[in-house]
C-alpha cells in the first residue's frame, strides 16, 4: 500500500469491539489529573537525604561505641591488654559503622534490600581498605599514602 492511498473503514471497522476498546483507552490517558496535595514538613524533613543519613551515622557510631565501651575504664592508669586493644579499634570501628549504616541507609530509602546490603558492604569494605592499606601506619586512623613510603604523620 502506497502512502498516497487514502484510507477506507467501513461502518464495521469504525464500531467493532478492539476501536471502542482503543478510544475508551485514549480518554481516560486525556483525563485532568488534579495536584498532589502538599506533604507535611515532618514528612520532607524525615525524606531528606540529610535528615535520615545524619541519623544512619549517629546509629553506626552509637552502635560502634556500645560494642566497645565495655572494654574502657576511665579510671584506668595502667593500660592493660583489653584497654589497648580498645583504644586502638575505637575509631576505625566507629569509622566502619558510620560507613556501613550510610550504605545501607540509602538502598533502604530506595526500597532495594541487595542496594542496602552492597552499599553497605562498601561502606564497611572503604574502612577496611583504608586500614589495611598502610602497613606502617597502624596506629593512625588516617594516612597520607597509600601503604609503602615514608608516614606524614609520624
Amino acid at each position: 500500500m502506497s502512502s498516497n492511498e487514502p484510507i477506507r473503514l467501513t461502518k464495521s471497522d469504525l464500531y467493532s469491539p478492539q476501536i471502542e476498546s482503543y478510544l475508551d483507552m485514549q480518554r481516560s490517558l486525556r483525563r485532568d489529573i488534579n495536584e498532589p496535595d502538599p506533604q507535611p514538613l515532618i514528612i520532607r524533613v524525615i525524606y531528606s537525604s540529610w535528615f535520615y543519613l545524619a541519623i544512619a551515622s549517629a546509629c553506626g557510631a552509637l552502635v560502634a561505641w556500645a560494642s566497645l565501651e565495655p572494654f574502657f575504664d576511665d579510671n584506668a592508669i595502667v593500660e592493660d591488654g583489653a584497654q589497648l586493644v580498645a583504644n586502638f579499634l575505637l575509631f576505625p570501628t566507629v569509622a566502619g559503622c558510620i560507613g556501613l549504616f550510610l550504605g545501607a541507609a540509602e538502598g533502604l530509602m530506595c526500597r532495594n534490600a541487595g542496594r542496602a546490603l552492597r552499599c553497605g558492604a562498601v561502606g564497611l569494605g572503604v574502612w577496611v581498605r583504608r586500614r589495611t592499606a598502610c602497613p606502617d601506619c597502624s596506629r593512625h586512623n588516617i594516612c597520607n599514602h597509600d601503604g609503602g613510603g615514608i608516614c606524614l604523620l609520624g
